[in-house]
C-alpha cells in the first residue's frame, strides 16, 4: 500500500518464501510473507504491529488482490 515503507526484504526456505518488512505511515511494523505452494498458487500472510491489526491487514490483502 502507498502508506507503507519497506525496510527489509529477504528470501527463506530454499527460495520458496519471500518476506517484506517495514513500517506503516502510523509507525507500526509490518511483515508480508509470500509462500509459493505451486507454480500458480501463492499464500500471502500479512502482520501489522506486534499483536496484529486485522482491519489494516485486510486492507493490505485487498490492495494486493486488486493489483494482481
Amino acid at each position: 500500500e502507498k502508506n507503507m515503507k519497506m525496510t527489509r526484504k529477504y528470501i527463506e526456505n530454499m527460495e520458496r518464501n519471500r518476506v517484506i518488512m517495514g513500517k506503516t505511515a502510523e509507525g507500526k511494523d509490518f511483515k508480508i510473507s509470500l509462500e509459493a505452494k505451486a507454480a500458480d498458487v501463492t499464500v500471502i500472510r500479512v502482520r501489522i504491529g506486534t499483536f496484529g491489526d486485522e482491519d489494516y491487514s485486510q486492507k493490505v490483502h485487498d490492495w494486493i488482490r486488486q493489483k494482481f
